[in-house]
């Protein structure tokens, strides 16, 4: 076990068998978790893409900001939220045929500023010049800024 205390704001606190922590991860740095995530992006980002591409325009006609969300759904920390954005959808249709189940879609951004806040706060800060896209895997949120900068509303 590490013997010094683990700072306030460490982005990752890691812990052995036991639950006791033995290393920790800076705040502007990578952590393990952060790798996860990235895992979990990559084969979801043509599709997040094409929701991005979706959300810059729902922004531009209503005039509020949209973004996109990704969820690992069997991910016990997001399972409130899969089940508020989908509530009764059958995800055993993807585990029978062997996929991962992942729900995307299009959300306003107060929804991902809020999550953020509340239950990650080690994740980026989201953008006000791109479309964000909140990936919720791996008990932690990655944010991805897509898109160019001159998407800022008039209220901004």
């Amino acid at each position: 076990m590490v013997d010094a205390p683990f700072p306030k704001d460490a982005r990752e606190i890691y812990v052995d068998e036991k639950g006791d922590p033995i290393a920790f991860c800076p705040k502007n740095s990578l952590g393990l978790t952060d790798l996860e995530r990235a895992r979990f992006y990559l084969p979801n980002k043509a599709r997040l893409d094409e929701l991005a591409a979706r959300a810059e325009q729902q922004t531009k006609d209503s005039g509020k900001r949209h973004g996109v969300i990704c969820i690992d759904v069997d991910d016990r920390r997001w399972t409130w939220l899969v089940d508020m954005l989908m509530p009764g959808h059958d995800w055993d249709i993807y585990r029978a045929r062997g996929e991962k189940p992942v729900a995307r879609g299009i959300v306003p951004e107060a929804l991902l500023s809020e999550v953020r806040k509340e239950m990650y706060s080690a994740a980026d800060e989201l953008a006000t010049d791109r479309i964000n896209i909140c990936i919720f895997a791996a008990g932690g949120i990655m944010v991805v800024h897509h898109g160019d900068q001159s998407m800022k509303l008039k209220s901004d």
